[in-house]
């Protein structure tokens, strides 16, 4: 059982010092590289957390809601909204969303 115990350690370990490699390559990819490309509730999981970029472009932006909108925003110096304005506008399923007004684009808000 002691021995079963260290191996199960030793398996711990290296799996911590797994995530801690990955984590590190994927932030060293995300902060050298000139185009960071990923959808706007992408941009709120961990590994972006710290990440900051001097311009955000977010393409579509008249199906982009307003909630999604403001996960990538605040990490952007800089704003930059793609807009068709003949695109169809966001689909907003629940009753009480619509209600609320989050069925709304950030673009539509700005403007």
């Amino acid at each position: 059982m002691a021995k079963w115990i260290e191996l199960q350690s030793q398996i711990d370990r290296l799996f911590n010092k797994s995530d801690e490699l990955e984590e590190k390559a994927i932030n060293k990819v995300i902060s050298e590289g000139d185009v960071v490309c990923t959808k706007n509730s992408t941009a709120g999981i961990d590994l972006m957390e710290n990440q900051k970029f001097e311009s955000l472009f977010i393409d579509e932006a008249t199906q982009a809601t307003e909630p999604s909108c403001l996960i990538p925003i605040p990490k952007a110096n800089n704003v930059i909204m793609a807009v068709d304005y003949k695109q169809l506008p966001p689909t907003t399923l629940n009753e009480k969303s619509k209600q609320e007004g989050l069925n709304k684009t950030q673009f539509e808000k700005i403007i």
